[in-house]
This record gives C-alpha cells, structure tokens and sequence, in this order.
C-alpha cells in the first residue's frame, strides 16, 4: 500500500536495517509547496487494489495546505485518530481533513481542525518512534452517514488479532518512487505476534504499543499512509507508523497498537469534550 512518509534514517544496531515514518517526505514536500504526481497507471497501494469509501467509511485523508499527508480514522463525530509523527500539534489551524470520499483531493467533506492532543511520551528520536499516537479534534461535528462513519476500537491484549488477517487502507504511495494513487487502496495483511516481529526486526524495539503486518517481499503500506487504520474484525486494531525504507516489503509493517492506548484515547477525548 502506498503510503508513510520517510522521516530519516536510523541505524539502531549492526544488523538492524532502515527503517522510516512515512510521512515526514511528504509533508517536507508540501511546505515546500512540491505537487506529487498521480499515479493512476497500478491501480494500488504496494500490493494492494482499489476500493471505496463505502466498504471503508471510517477512513479519512489528513491533509495540510489542501494536500494529502497521511491518514486517519474517524473514532466518532468530533474526533480523528492519526500517528503523532504525521501532525504538530502546536499548529491545528495547518491541518483539515476529507472524509466520505474514495478520492483524497475531491469530493465527500472537509473539516478543519481545532485541537491537535499527540501522545505526551511520543518521541520522535528513538529508534523505533514509541507512542506515535494522536487524536484530531475537528472545529464541527461531522454528519455521520453510509460513507462517513466511527469504527470500534480495540481494546485488548498485546497479541489481540496474531494470526488473523486484516485490513490496511490509504493513499499512499503504490511503490517506494511512485506518485500518490488518486483513488483509495486496500489490502488485506497477516497479524503477527510481537515475538515474531521482532525476528524480522533485529536490533530495534518492538513493544507492547505496537502491532506487526506481513504478506511477504512487494506488500505493505509506504509513503502517504502513515496514521491510517488497520482493521480487524471491524475494529480499528492499529494506526501505521513506520517499516522498512524504500517500501519493499520484505520486513513487517509496524502500526501504533489502539487496545493499548485506548484509555488514553478515552481520558484526552472526555477531558477536551
């Protein structure tokens, strides 16, 4: 799938490789006032294919100046859940997002945002971006309907979903130099055990407030979809943080793990309502 953004370069350990967040590259390119291509001729994400916001009416594009950066999931009518690295929440004025719309630049709603809560132990420079979590107040409430609608979130154990295959969706790029794919993607992707991961990831950090994806070399999200959801029996299980620079697919794809941080989700919503 088409989608994080590469954020640096990180040797953590001898026999550890690059691992990036994906979305950095892409908001360095909108500040820069850079337009990225369409790329209309494979129709998916790294491996995946074509879909509709109906099948995914949860999912939204985050955008700043009106470009596409990452994604995001909408957990109820005021609020969006994002990757902290995808945002500065000292600047929610920068940010809006479309919802209800296959097509990241057209079509369904926008809204701006208001309030920008990351994670307070997200940080950026260690190496494995822990707590890369953060949720979006919008500045008015969104009408939910077919194609604009919450999803549920997890809340279970640190192995919730191993051995299941589920779903990532976004925007994002559809090969490592590829341009953004102007329709939504999807593709369907095997829930590892951190035990596992941490086999393909030797020498970073995988904790309990991540969750792993692998189908194998040419699968996996990539730049443009950083902060959007992965689904599990329709819950929203993870939110896509960073994996393996260039977007290969040959190591698992590492998502922000939503059960662990649902009370914190539910602690900044109650106290910002």
């Amino acid at each position: 799938m088409g989608a994080l953004v590469l954020l640096f370069t990180l040797i953590v350990a001898a026999s550890a490789v690059d691992i990036w967040q994906p979305a950095k590259e892409l908001i360095e390119s909108v500040e820069r006032g850079d337009k990225w291509p369409v790329d209309d001729t494979e129709g998916r994400i790294v491996g995946g294919e074509d879909t509709t916001i109906s099948q995914h009416p949860h999912q939204v594009s985050l955008q700043r100046s009106n470009s596409h950066i990452c994604g995001g999931a909408i957990v109820n009518a005021d609020w969006i859940v994002t990757a902290a690295h995808c945002v500065d929440s000292s600047r929610p004025q920068d940010y809006r997002i479309r919802a209800g719309s296959s097509a990241h630049a057209s079509g369904g709603t926008t809204r701006s945002i208001e309030l920008i809560v990351s994670h307070e132990n997200y940080n950026s420079g260690s190496g494995t971006f822990p707590n890369d979590i953060a949720l979006m107040k919008m500045s008015s409430s969104l009408s939910l309907t077919g194609s604009i609608s919450a999803i549920t979130l997890a809340t279970g154990s640190p192995d919730e979903f191993a051995g299941q295959t589920c779903e990532i969706t976004g925007w994002g790029r559809t090969c490592g130099t590829c341009g953004l794919p102007s329709n939504l993607q999807s593709l369907s992707m095997q829930v590892l055990r951190n035990s596992e991961c941490r086999n393909y990831w030797t020498g970073n950090n995988i904790i309990d407030g991540h969750i792993c994806i692998f189908q194998g070399s040419g699968y996996g999200a990539c730049n443009g979809d950083s902060g959007g959801p992965m689904v599990c029996s329709g819950q929203l299980a993870g939110v896509t943080s960073w994996g393996a620079s260039g977007c290969p697919g040959t190591r698992p794809s590492v998502y922000t793990r939503i059960g662990v941080y649902k009370s914190w989700m539910d602690f900044v919503m109650a106290s910002n309502s």
